[in-house]
């Protein structure tokens, strides 16, 4: 069935929709919702996604250090679109900075497991109160400046 609206009219109704319904059920009604709801979300919602990772930076024989690196959405990656780019670095605990980033550039070298679970939050409002989704991401890419993650894998894992 085609549409009888305008697509801009479509697109200020989806705005009152939750994220969640649209991505798993209204876009699913017709290949016009898909196009008109995926380029909805990518504009409005993708950008307020953080992922984040976290691992052990090793320590001495009486500590470990465990550190996680966030990673805020910067834009669209121009030659693939499918992939998003997460390249601004939050790292926690702060005094760990620099081994957290040697440590990342390493991982990034050798590879992420498919497997790894990352957390997910969508930071619409007060972060506090956003849920986390502990997800896989396997088709995610990662380099010493950041992540390359599926934007529809990461849709489809944080709003199942």
């Amino acid at each position: 069935v085609t549409p009888a609206l305008p697509e801009e009219i479509y697109v200020h109704i989806f705005s009152y929709i939750d994220p969640a319904d649209l991505w798993l059920s209204t876009r699913l009604a017709s290949k016009t919702f898909n196009r008109i709801i995926e380029s909805h979300l990518q504009l409005s919602i993708l950008p307020f996604f953080q992922i984040s990772i976290s691992y052990n930076l090793g320590g001495s024989r009486w500590y470990d250090v465990r550190t996680r690196v966030f990673l805020s959405y910067n834009a669209l990656d121009q030659s693939r679109p499918q992939y998003a780019l997460f390249d601004k670095f939050e790292i926690h605990p702060e005094p760990y900075h620099g081994r957290a980033l040697e440590k990342w550039k390493r991982i990034a070298e050798e590879g992420v497991d498919p497997e790894t679970k990352w957390m997910v939050q969508l930071r619409m409002g007060n972060p506090r109160l956003c849920d986390m989704q502990n997800v896989k991401l396997s088709r995610t890419i990662l380099s010493a400046e950041g992540a390359l993650c599926d934007w529809k894998e990461l849709f489809s894992a944080y709003f199942r």
